[in-house]
């Protein structure tokens, strides 16, 4: 069946939840009434016929990469070049995120905000060795890993001129043989930091290196250290924050709910080193 989705402000409180719901991966029923305005009031939602909508596969957020040049490291927004060891704090810092459309229509994707959750409560103790000064941390943020959010400056380390774009597109899904599951696929870098209450706003290095407190500055390491252990690459993850959708001329807001995300880490990010900063796996304890 073919359903066409048509916006009003009548409709709008409903239309956001549901295609959330879709984007999410999570399928869902909808009544279908009608006919409407048919000339006689006897005829109006004379039948309902329900059927399910089929969420996306596995969610629009098909999975995530974090190494240390881009989550670690960063680059400068205005220039894309990496982020030097000091002078660092306008530096963006996040993920590379693999996006899945099936719509056989561009999808624009704009005012990204997700929270990131893993699926363990992380407590542990550290050592950020700064130096010939190691650097005692113990840390207890329960399940927060970052925010994501799509900002100005996302896209300059690919192309410079791009420096105030902040949205972006995922190509069109190509249609096939009927009953036929296609798909596209799009990649982007989006920026990460604290969520709410996760960074005290104090240094954990200096001022002009880190601008987070030192339990930000090491869950990237301690996360990867910690299923590292459990023998998995990635991160099991939850994203909930949300996006507006942008098809042709239609525009609107919605909140996904997506778990199940797995987060793939490379190794130099769970043996840290930037410059004379550095820690390893062995240098955590868990709780």
């Amino acid at each position: 069946a073919s359903v066409s989705l048509q916006k009003t402000e009548e409709n709008l409180p409903f239309l956001s939840p549901f295609l959330g719901t879709w984007a999410s991966g999570r399928n869902q029923t909808v009544a279908i009434r009608g006919p409407v305005r048919s000339g006689s009031p006897f005829l109006d939602n004379l039948t309902t016929q329900f059927l399910v909508m089929v969420g996306l596969d596995t969610g629009m957020i098909r999975s995530a990469y974090i190494s240390n040049s881009h989550s670690l490291r960063g680059h400068d927004p205005k220039t894309g070049k990496e982020c030097p060891l000091i002078n660092a704090v306008n530096c963006l810092r996040g993920s590379v995120v693999v996006v899945e459309n099936t719509v056989h229509h561009e999808l624009q994707m704009t005012d990204i905000s997700f929270d990131v959750d893993i699926d363990d409560n992380l407590s542990y103790s550290t050592v950020l060795h700064e130096l010939f000064v190691p650097n005692k941390i113990t840390c207890s943020k329960g399940r927060k890993l970052a925010r994501m959010y799509s900002t100005p400056g996302m896209w300059s380390y690919i192309d410079a001129s791009r420096s105030q774009d902040s949205s972006v597109t995922v190509p069109a899904a190509h249609p096939g043989e009927p009953g036929s599951k296609h798909k596209a696929f799009g990649s982007f870098f989006i920026p990460a930091g604290p969520q709410p209450g996760q960074s005290d706003g104090k240094h954990c290095i200096a001022k002009g290196i880190d601008p987070f407190d030192c339990c930000f500055t090491t869950i990237m390491s301690a996360a990867a250290c910690f299923y590292r252990k459990k023998d998995l690459s990635f991160f099991p993850s939850t994203l909930t924050g949300n996006v507006t959708l942008v098809v042709g001329g239609f525009t609107i807001a919605t909140k996904v709910v997506q778990s199940g995300v797995p987060i793939t880490y490379s190794e130099d990010v769970a043996e840290l080193k930037i410059g004379p900063v550095h820690m390893s796996c062995s240098d955590f304890t868990y709780d």
